[in-house]
């Protein structure tokens, strides 16, 4: 497993030697700090892991097209409940010296100057100090601010139950552990959506701030410190709501993960089809309306299928047969299973670099639509052009291609098209890495020529 990339780029490349077979299955983990991308994308191609986990919801399906992995999992992180538990005093209904937990380290700025804002408040921050104690030697020597340095478990779980609320201001997090015990701890919470988004809810769960600036923090802290009702909510769901993340579901899930099948990779993202692919389904469906209102009593043959989410579109279009070609055994597997209860559905294997061969297994008189979605640029530069053209001339009527387009351009797509005579249709506008999407029609003078026509 790599955890992160807060790596310097020599180890990150050094990753590349972690990729053999002997090393058995590569995780890489994401975090929620966007502006790490590209160390993260170096990550990923260095190390080329089977599966990426990201451990929070700061990355949504369709924002990671451009990495690698066979799949993408989403596992947010986990709390000790056991450790960590409410204090078995309640909350007193006046909270004349009010005390404030957080953590030294991590972005600690905005809360001690919210202290100087405040009075009756004690703030108390474990972790690394620094060189906080030299910069606010007024607070520390007034005990309105106590540094609690490193603490160990045991001792961290008594802190928790000691304090009146807690208050997270970290800009970047993927979990925020400070909350999440905060919440088994059942101390209201003050927070930023960063790490937070898994088991924070405004006003049900926490406090929530857009932003840690010192104003949000002193109106969010007065508002607590006057409402006993709301700590009482607070401290009541906040504990329910980090229940669910114990060590031991996050352990089990993580194991499962790491049980993967090597060989298995996913194309689509469709988690409730246990699909955990990198493409969204209104990714891919995107611009193919006009061809899904030809569906009605047509055959369509769809190259590159994946696992069969567009081909059940047209089956579910009306189409009266659609024959669906992936090079991905586990794909085609996973597609029989999400058509089984459609009769008018066949898919088969075959890796469409090599036309010839897989021409082998096609409708010789051709299909009324042909799908040629997002696999041009994927296939081999001596062949792809053969290929095209081969799928192309099986269209009866509509021939529907997406690809970038400079390999679009670079391949003359549009001159070999119009001299198996179709016309253009319509375009849309490129979806990422998959590209352009390009819809022709044969011309009716074109089918007595074409060796296909009915």
């Amino acid at each position: 497993m790599i955890p992160g990339a807060g790596f310097d780029a020599t180890t990150i490349a050094q990753f590349a030697n972690l990729t053999a077979d002997t090393f058995g299955y590569r995780i890489q983990h994401i975090l929620n700090d966007q502006t790490r991308r590209a160390a993260f994308l170096a990550v990923n191609r260095y190390f080329r892991p089977h599966l990426i986990v990201f451990n929070n919801q700061d990355w949504p399906a369709g924002s990671f097209t451009d990495f690698q992995a066979g799949q993408f999992r989403f596992l947010e992180g986990a709390v000790d409940t056991t450790r960590f538990y409410p204090a078995t005093t309640k909350p007193s209904d006046k909270c004349p010296q009010f005390v404030i937990g957080g953590l030294a380290n991590k972005n600690s700025s905005p809360l001690i100057e919210a202290t100087r804002q405040l009075d009756d408040i004690e703030v108390r921050l474990f972790g690394h100090a620094g060189n906080l104690a030299d910069a606010h030697t007024d607070l520390v020597e007034t005990g309105k601010l106590q540094l609690m340095g490193l603490l160990d478990d045991n001792a961290l779980a008594t802190f928790y139950r000691k304090i009146d609320c807690v208050v997270h201001t970290e800009e970047f997090a993927g979990w925020a552990n400070l909350a999440a015990e905060a919440l088994a701890s059942g101390v209201p919470l003050i927070c930023t959506p960063h790490g937070t988004k898994a088991f924070a809810v405004n006003n049900v769960t926490a406090i929530i701030m857009s932003k840690a600036t010192t104003e949000a923090i002193v109106t969010a802290i007065e508002r607590l410190r006057e409402d006993h009702a709301l700590r009482m909510t607070l401290s009541a769901n906040g504990r329910q709501a980090v229940l669910p993340f114990a060590w031991e579901r996050y352990t089990d899930a993580l194991l499962s993960l790491m049980d993967g099948d090597r060989t298995t990779t996913h194309y689509t993202h469709a988690p409730q089809l246990n699909l955990h692919g990198k493409w969204p389904i209104d990714v891919r469906l995107q611009g193919l309306d006009f061809v899904f209102r030809q569906a009605s009593g047509k055959s369509v043959l769809d190259l590159g299928c994946a696992e069969g989410i567009i081909s059940k579109v047209f089956l579910d279009s009306g189409a009266i047969f659609v024959h669906g070609i992936e090079r991905d055994p586990s794909r085609v597997k996973k597609a029989q299973e999400i058509c089984k209860d459609i009769p008018r559905a066949r898919f088969d294997v075959a890796d469409l670099s090599d036309w010839n061969t897989s021409s082998s297994i096609l409708n010789a008189d051709g299909y009324d639509i042909v799908l040629y979605l997002g696999l041009h640029h994927h296939l081999p530069l001596a062949t792809r052009r053969e290929t095209c053209l081969g799928a192309a001339d099986l269209a009866k009527h509509t021939f529907a291609i997406r690809t970038p387009d400079d390999i679009y351009e670079a391949d003359n797509i549009s001159s070999l098209l119009s001299d198996l005579g179709f016309q253009f249709e319509q375009t849309i506008a490129p979806n990422q890495q998959s590209g352009r999407l390009r819809v022709f029609t044969r011309m009716p003078s074109s089918m007595m020529d074409h060796p296909h026509a009915p």
